[in-house]
């Protein structure tokens, strides 16, 4: 896997030497927070962890867990991982980083009815993602997680502030939007243009 970056406003792209061999994948994520731009490169069940936190070369860290999703803290500095269990049935651990990953720390464990897909932290609330297409939240630091919405299959959440956030989900060719503007407790399909 090659990592490149580049600006909107010239359209150009360059090779970034991170300093290390990654693995060889097509997987990744990328995470843009305030405190810097991550990234997740992802083979088979192995991870690695990039961090860019104001100099030019990427440094590779530890996440805290083997199985992670990591999602920025919208509206404020600061990383989360979802460390999945191995079997479906077990406890989701919530960690937090203030130091851009370079240490974690447990929030809470919370077991879900079905395997998680994705997650977004805003400073008030968590809204956690489920295979089984189901959207759940939680305002009171993980203590219980309400269903706020069901999508059918394979959602995903991206917020862009600690108030709105987008929810991509359905089977492929029948994908849907969602948006809210309220920390996930509403999700309105946006109007169709016309």
């Amino acid at each position: 896997m090659r990592l490149y970056e580049g600006t909107a406003a010239t359209g150009r792209w360059r090779f970034l030497n991170v300093g290390f061999e990654l693995p060889p994948t097509d997987v990744g994520n990328i995470i843009v927070s305030r405190s810097g731009i991550y990234a997740v490169v992802v083979r088979g069940l192995v991870q690695v962890f990039l961090a860019r936190t104001g100099s030019t070369r990427f440094e590779r860290r530890s996440l805290p867990c083997p199985r992670a999703l990591v999602a920025p803290i919208q509206g404020q500095e600061g990383l989360v991982a979802a460390c999945r269990p191995a079997a479906t049935t077990g406890p989701v651990e919530l960690q937090t980083s203030s130091d851009g990953g370079r240490t974690w720390a447990v929030v809470w464990q919370h077991t879900f009815p079905g395997p998680v897909t994705s997650l977004a932290v805003t400073g008030r609330a968590v809204v956690v993602t489920l295979e089984n297409g189901d959207v759940v939240r939680s305002i009171d630091n993980g203590r219980s997680f309400p269903t706020v919405l069901q999508v059918g299959a394979a959602p995903n959440v991206r917020f862009t502030d600690d108030e709105s956030g987008i929810l991509l989900a359905g089977p492929p060719g029948d994908r849907r939007l969602f948006r809210t503007a309220h920390r996930g407790a509403t999700w309105p399909a946006p109007d169709a243009p016309a």
